[in-house]
């Protein structure tokens, strides 16, 4: 699917929500129609960008009446962490643990001191392999889980 219109569809669903209602009642067929894509790649834009994970939660309802609701949600800290930490694969390469250290970053979950110290410690230069990227996971996994219970 092609990113740009993507990136301009989810452009727009953010934009709606800037608002203090943090909601957005949308309609995939006339989303569809106004971006002049299949309502499939709407779908795909609200599965893989306004995910809880990302700070969203979706309601949706198929037939003709039908709508999707986004809100925009501030999870706890403790939350987000804990899904993250519940999302990470068993072994991570270093451009998924920056990855996932910027996301909380960006997400204001961590600081950029304490990111900066977790990427350190997750270098593929210290980890390198395949038995690193097992050690990454879980290093990186623990030390979010020991920042989440510090709160």
């Amino acid at each position: 699917m092609a990113s740009g219109v993507s990136d301009a569809i989810e452009n727009f669903i953010k934009a709606l929500l800037e608002g203090e209602d943090a909601r957005a009642d949308l309609q995939r067929n006339e989303l569809a129609a106004r971006f002049g894509c299949a309502p499939s790649q709407i779908n795909y834009v609200l599965s893989t960008r306004f995910t809880s994970e990302h700070g969203y939660r979706i309601e949706s309802r198929r037939g003709g009446g039908g709508y999707v609701r986004i809100y925009r949600i501030q999870p706890s800290k403790a939350a987000a962490v804990q899904a993250l930490c519940e999302a990470l694969p068993p072994s991570l390469s270093e451009d998924e643990a920056r990855a996932a250290l910027l996301s909380l970053l960006k997400q204001g979950l961590l600081s950029r001191r304490e990111a900066s110290l977790l990427f350190s410690a997750v270098r593929e230069e210290l980890l390198p392999g395949p038995a690193g990227a097992k050690l990454r996971a879980a290093q990186l996994k623990n030390a979010l889980l020991f920042l989440k219970n510090e709160q």
